[in-house]
């Protein structure tokens, strides 16, 4: 395993229950809202792409359905969010 892949799914461990918390009470968001959320809510730095990173990490395993709103504004709309 690479180390890139190494280092996503440690951060993916450390980041996915806090998006998905904040997936289920938001339909709609920014990047910058998600990060912001992340940011506060965990102990630690959080890089400015590592929601993002791990959001689209959690729509390719299926725990949560989305699409990109506008990539340019960088907004959200969540259908569907599973799993604890």
């Amino acid at each position: 395993m690479s180390t890139q892949q190494q280092n996503l799914n440690r951060t993916t461990d450390a980041h996915q229950k806090t998006i998905k918390d904040f997936c289920r009470d938001n339909a709609e968001f920014s990047s910058s809202e998600l990060y912001d959320y992340v940011n506060n809510s965990v102990e630690g730095y959080v890089a400015p792409e590592t929601p993002g990173r791990v959001l689209r990490r959690l729509r390719q395993i299926g725990e949560i359905d989305y699409i990109v709103v506008s990539r340019s504004k960088g907004t959200y709309h969540v259908f569907s969010v599973s799993g604890s």
